[in-house]
C-alpha cells in the first residue's frame, strides 16, 4: 500500500509538472516528459541512493556528540525524480550559460536529495552544531571513514540579507532555522546533503500557530 501510494503521488506530481511545462511546450506528452525526467535523474540516484543509510548513521553519531537522541532527528525520503527535475529547471537552469547535456545538467545542482532535520533545545546547542560542521565531523560507518563538511549555511535566523556572510534573512512567515548544505565523503565517494537545524521552541510555536490557523479556518467555514 505504501509503495502504491508513493507511485500515486509521483504520478500526480508528474501530471502537475506536465501542465506547467505545456505553457512553453504545448505538444509535450506525459510519456515524453517522464522519459526526460528519468533520463536526467537516474544518475543522481545511482550516486546517492545507497549512501542514504551511511548518511543517516553518520548524522546519528554527529547528533549523539551534541547530546541529541533519535527523537531530535527527522530523516526525509530521497527527493523524488519529478521534484529533482522540476527544481533543477526552475532554480538552476539560468545560473550558468555553459550547460552541456553531454557533460553536466542542472539536476547536478540539486543538493538536497539526502536530507535531515535536526531539532536542538538551545541556542548554545545550535552554535555548537554549526561549529562542529564547520570544523568537519569524522566517524566510522560500515568500517569506512566517513566525513561531514559544511559547504554552505543559510542563516534564516538573521533579520538582514547578506548572502556573502550566509545571512538569508527571514522568509515571509518569519519561520527561523539554519539550512546547511554538507559534503558527505565515504569510501572514496562524495555527495551533497541538506541538514536543517531548528530550535525546538520555534518549531513548537510554528506548529501551534498553524493549528490555530487551521482551527480558525474551520470555524469560519461553518459560519
Amino acid at each position: 500500500q505504501d509503495a502504491a501510494f508513493k507511485d500515486l503521488k509521483l504520478t500526480v506530481k508528474l501530471g502537475l509538472l506536465l501542465q506547467k511545462r505545456r505553457e512553453k511546450e504545448p505538444a509535450l506528452t506525459l510519456a515524453a516528459l517522464w522519459e526526460r525526467v528519468w533520463r536526467r535523474t537516474d544518475d543522481v540516484f545511482v550516486a546517492t541512493e545507497d549512501l542514504k543509510q551511511v548518511f543517516e548513521e553518520a548524522v546519528r553519531e554527529f547528533a549523539a556528540q551534541l547530546g541529541l537522541t533519535e527523537e531530535a532527528l527527522k530523516f526525509g525520503p530521497l527527493k523524488d525524480a519529478v521534484r529533482i527535475h522540476e527544481k533543477a529547471m526552475d532554480d538552476y537552469i539560468h545560473d550558468f550559460k555553459d550547460w552541456d547535456e553531454a557533460l553536466i545538467i542542472p539536476e547536478a545542482c540539486v543538493v538536497d536529495v539526502l536530507r535531515v532535520r535536526v531539532v536542538v533545545r538551545s541556542g548554545k546547542q545550535m552554535l555548537q552544531l554549526q561549529r562542529m560542521l564547520r570544523d568537519g565531523f569524522e566517524v566510522t560507518v560500515a568500517g569506512k571513514t566517513t566525513r561531514l563538511f559544511l559547504i554552505r549555511a543559510k542563516n534564516k535566523l538573521a533579520t538582514i540579507v547578506a548572502e556573502e556572510r550566509g545571512l538569508a534573512g527571514l522568509d515571509p512567515t518569519h519561520f527561523r532555522n539554519i539550512l546547511n548544505n554538507v559534503q558527505l565523503i565515504h569510501d572514496g565517494r562524495t555527495v551533497f546533503a541538506e541538514l536543517q537545524v531548528h530550535h525546538a521552541a520555534i518549531l513548537e510555536f510554528n506548529d501551534a500557530s498553524h493549528r490555530s490557523e487551521e482551527h480558525t479556518s474551520e470555524l469560519q467555514s461553518r459560519q
